[in-house]
């Protein structure tokens, strides 16, 4: 009878029986075993991985590039539109570019804090 270790301090013993043997046979013997062909698996080429992880930081950085731009063409359409306003235009372009920044902020810093996250794969 064989025992299952754990890592876990209150987990059950749990006897079992295995109904397999592992064994290591060499590939040279494996024709006695009635093995015919014996096909290797190809390689995953670690240039795929790193086309793929290439392609992800090129998107990733142009969409926090073009949310950055647009961030700042706002801010300054918001400028220009408090300027024109009637009325005092100092607080006019002061309250425009408040709401501006008090809709956008957050989704800047999602944008910007994507962008610069470590990848952890």
């Amino acid at each position: 009878m064989a025992q299952k270790n754990t890592d876990y301090e209150n987990a059950p013993e749990i006897d079992f029986e295995p109904d397999f043997e592992v064994t290591s046979v060499p590939v040279e013997g494996l024709e006695k075993e009635g093995v015919e062909k014996i096909e290797k698996i190809p390689e995953i080429e670690n240039q795929t991985f790193l086309k793929v992880k290439e392609k992800r930081e090129v998107t990733r950085s142009t969409f926090a590039l073009i949310f950055l731009i647009g961030f700042i063409i706002l801010m300054c359409l918001g400028m220009i539109l408090g300027f024109f306003m009637e009325g005092d235009q100092l607080n006019n372009t002061q309250e425009v570019l408040l709401t501006i920044s008090g809709i956008l902020s957050g989704p800047l810093g999602f944008v910007v804090g994507y962008y610069f996250r470590k990848s952890e794969e």
